[in-house]
């Protein structure tokens, strides 16, 4: 039934809410301060023969025009000091983001991306736009997947009242903190088709417990009326 289906898709809905949450309960601020623990590729334009030790782990050393991976928080400062050259992520470029684009009009599923292409791609484009090719098209390109794919959460979560099935797959912490106010709702409406189903059970199970007893004793009843005719 619609109701049966409801409850299961709230169970569902509440895994995946509660899941995240524990994830992801975190603020815009938040899931962009821990996503700058992400690596990237830096062209040096400095030297520095040793190691450096950080909590993150170690990096360098630096040679330059030498490419080097380090955390996306030591390349903005590095860039922000003009010691260095940020390369573009591979999914930055226009032409995957194009197949990207591409793809999410194309059908209902969200495409392949990093969990936190938001937040990383926000910053390369106000910290390092002269280091990524065709910056503004990729800037475009961004924004038009970042619009799609919200639209098809929103409609997703608006389907929920039927008997239909939604796929969350592939959404992003940045997309996961977004879609709070629209799932809250729904959660809340949920929770009451799951009181209303535990309630609806309760009850048919005093009936069925009370015309058991009103059997037995009219069973009871009948063989006593047998016992006393003999």
């Amino acid at each position: 039934t619609q109701s049966t289906w409801g409850i299961g898709i709230f169970w569902c809905l509440c895994s995946f809410f509660f899941v995240m949450e524990e994830v992801l309960g975190l603020s815009p601020e938040e899931i962009e301060f821990f996503s700058e623990n992400e690596t990237l590729t830096i062209i040096p334009k400095f030297r520095l023969e040793r190691q450096l030790e950080l909590i993150c782990g170690t990096v360098g050393p630096f040679h330059p025009n030498i490419p080097t991976t380090v955390p996306l928080w030591l390349a903005i400062a590095l860039k922000q000091h003009d010691r260095c050259e940020i390369r573009a992520p591979d999914w930055m470029d226009v032409k995957n983001l194009s197949a990207v684009l591409k793809e999410e009009k194309a059908n209902g599923t969200f495409q392949s991306l990093p969990m936190n292409y938001i937040p990383i791609s926000s910053q390369l484009l106000k910290i390092a736009k002269d280091d990524i090719p065709n910056s503004a098209t990729v800037k475009v390109l961004l924004e038009d997947i970042e619009n799609i794919r919200q639209a098809k959460i929103r409609d997703g979560l608006a389907r929920v009242q039927g008997p239909e099935t939604i796929k969350l797959n592939n959404i992003s912490a940045m997309e996961v903190n977004r879609i709070r106010p629209f799932i809250q709702p729904v959660l809340a409406r949920f929770y009451e088709l799951s009181k209303e189903q535990d309630t609806q059970a309760s009850e048919s199970q005093a009936t069925d417990l009370s015309s058991g007893r009103e059997s037995d004793r009219l069973s009871q009843a009948m063989r006593r009326r047998d016992r006393m005719g003999q």
